[in-house]
């Protein structure tokens, strides 16, 4: 378990406009700070220290290699860069960085040759650390300059990413902009181009965006992805788990937050193996899958988002090991909201139209507001701990005003 971030790249860049970006890293690794450990030989004794990172040759030939940086003193694992790469061999096949994120999400598998013939660079962990923003720049800055074929993958952001880009536009020269996985049309047209199948595009759009999924978002999917492609992304999140497991909820929850019709969720569940319906206590799988339903608060107009167990997407905040534990430990105080409102009376109806003949709606909905009343008198587990958070936030930030 750890927080990581990748560089991957692909096997069509010209060596020598890889060079000059990487000339560009150097002034990123200086300023930064970065630190790497190196051994020394002193009074027939041997030490290790860390020392400022700087170009030299390594067994991987020329370059530089940090562990973490000088200011924080903080340490993770190796990250390196070499100043050159090998020519493109002319009769390879192109193969899209954007195809190993995809193989991360389970869009593809490792073993297809388009993302075996990717050139990888970074695949360690920062564990959050304060390099791993300063990493984060040198990747945006490869991303810029080498045109989107050199990409960062793992634990980023959007919000990450913004504050990378300001940070490096306030020392290099000439500025870099967003990277290519921020900008929603840049990304959909290289999605386009993946060869993957047409059931799997909307699959990879979604695995590769690092932008907010908010209503913007959700609205450029409906306008440029078929009707026939939505439903295909919605059927294979759903068939994904079992009915009554964490990653079903998970899996509702986000299909839920695009403008998919209940009658059409309902529909993909009845298409579903029965084994993957089957409850261990052999109670009505209909039941069940309306209570998932109602868990998104889907019928709440105002509701609370906040959600302390990940990460905020808009903000830099990084991941962190200690969060990492804690949201597996307090899986059951996740956030399960969506952004999203159906009116109670018209989501009971549309569900009476799908499994009226199933089992009684109305007595599902009713015994399910009750009981979530009563349990709400004894305090909301997921607020409570947001709550807390927050208040842990702001004296922090009280606590950072004095220094």
């Amino acid at each position: 378990m750890g927080v990581y971030i990748s560089l991957h790249a692909s096997n069509k860049i010209d060596p020598e406009q890889w060079e000059k970006a990487y000339e560009e890293s150097l002034i990123l690794v200086d300023k930064h700070e970065f630190i790497e450990l190196q051994e020394f030989e002193k009074f027939d004794s041997k030490y290790i220290a860390a020392v400022k990172s700087a170009e030299h040759e390594s067994s991987c030939g020329l370059g530089w290699k940090t562990v973490g940086d000088g200011i924080y003193m903080a340490m993770a694992e190796d990250f390196s860069l070499p100043r050159k790469i090998g020519s493109p061999k002319k009769d390879e096949k192109y193969c899209d960085p954007l195809m190993y994120i995809c193989a991360q999400q389970g869009v593809v598998d490792f073993e297809n040759p388009y993302v075996q013939g990717l050139r990888l660079f970074w695949h360690s962990k920062t564990q959050g650390e304060p390099y791993h923003i300063g990493l984060l720049a040198i990747g945006c800055l490869l991303d810029d300059r080498l045109n989107g074929e050199v990409l960062c993958g793992d634990d980023i952001t959007y919000g990450q990413c913004k504050q990378a880009v300001e940070i490096a536009n306030k020392i290099l020269k000439k500025k870099i902009g967003m990277p290519l996985r921020c900008r929603i049309d840049d990304l959909y047209a290289r999605i386009r181009k993946l060869p993957i199948e047409k059931e799997n595009k909307l699959a990879a759009f979604s695995a590769t965006y690092l932008g907010v999924k908010d209503e913007q978002y959700y609205k450029f999917v409906e306008e440029h992805f078929s009707d026939e492609e939505q439903y295909l992304f919605f059927k294979k999140k759903m068939f994904e788990y079992r009915l009554e497991s964490f990653g079903f909820s998970d899996c509702l929850k986000e299909v839920l937050s695009y403008n998919v019709s209940i009658a059409r969720v309902c529909s993909i569940f009845m298409e579903m193996p029965p084994e993957k319906k089957m409850l261990e206590n052999g109670g009505n799988p209909f039941e069940e899958f309306i209570k998932e339903i109602l868990d998104a608060n889907i019928y709440l107009h105002e509701k609370d988002m906040r959600n302390c167990l990940s990460v905020n997407e808009e903000s830099a905040e990084t991941m962190s090991v200690e969060k990492l534990f804690a949201g597996f430990l307090f899986r059951s105080a996740w956030n399960r909201s969506v952004a999203r409102y159906i009116p109670l009376k018209k989501l009971k109806s549309q569900l009476v139209e799908a499994f009226g003949n199933k089992c009684d709606v109305g007595k599902i909905i009713d015994e399910y507001l009750q009981k979530k009343s009563e349990k709400q008198k004894n305090g909301n587990a997921c607020a409570q701990l947001n709550d807390l958070h927050d208040m842990v936030d702001k004296q922090l930030a009280v606590e950072q005003k004095k220094l």
